[in-house]
């Protein structure tokens, strides 16, 4: 599994990364054309707003998502099977050993993790190509951390947050993960 250049993006004002994988975009509607077009901007991004709703309660058949806690997401959408799939770890901050993760999965059908695995057994949360990519984004996101916090030593909490999210969520600054799981090829491309 490799993936193409993480997209940035926010919902509800919750930073969200997202790594799509090569070959996404082979996944078709029903009436043939791809879900995901490389040639359209915002796919992406209005797929997972799509996806995972804009609202506290969520519309029906969308995962409803608890948006007044401090968090940030690290995503995968993957393809299985002519199937599309997204992985996410919800990431709260406020503990001392780093955010706490909440993992979920969403099938291209607005299936939850249940509905999944009742049609697939085999499909988990994860491979451990994501879970180096998370392990790298966690020591990325440390870095940034350690190196704000000794520059300014009387921040608060929240203020060192804020100054950690500004420099951890440009696209501009990534974590060195190994070439042969994320391209620096972008997932868009465009017409001339």
């Amino acid at each position: 599994m490799t993936f193409y250049k993480p997209i940035i993006m926010d919902n509800r004002r919750t930073p969200l990364i997202i790594y799509p994988e090569f070959g996404i975009e082979t996944v078709l509607k029903e009436n043939g054309e791809p879900i995901l077009d490389r040639n359209e901007i915002s796919a992406i991004k209005n797929y997972i707003s799509n996806l995972i709703g804009t609202e506290s309660a969520g519309p029906a058949g969308r995962m409803t998502i608890d948006w007044s806690q401090k968090c940030y997401m690290v995503s995968f959408l993957w393809e299985n099977s002519g199937e599309l799939f997204y992985d996410f770890w919800k990431m709260h901050y406020g503990w001392d050993s780093g955010p706490l993760a909440f993992p979920f999965i969403i099938g291209n059908n607005h299936q939850s993790l249940d509905k999944i695995y009742e049609n697939n057994k085999n499909i988990g949360i994860g491979s451990g190509n994501t879970l180096i990519v998370l392990g790298q984004e966690e020591i990325h996101r440390r870095k940034i951390e350690n190196e704000i916090s000794k520059h300014y030593l009387n921040l608060t909490e929240e203020g060192l947050r804020d100054n950690v999210n500004k420099e951890y969520f440009d696209e501009n600054n990534r974590p060195e993960v190994p070439f042969e799981l994320v391209s620096d090829e972008s997932f868009y491309i465009f017409k001339e």
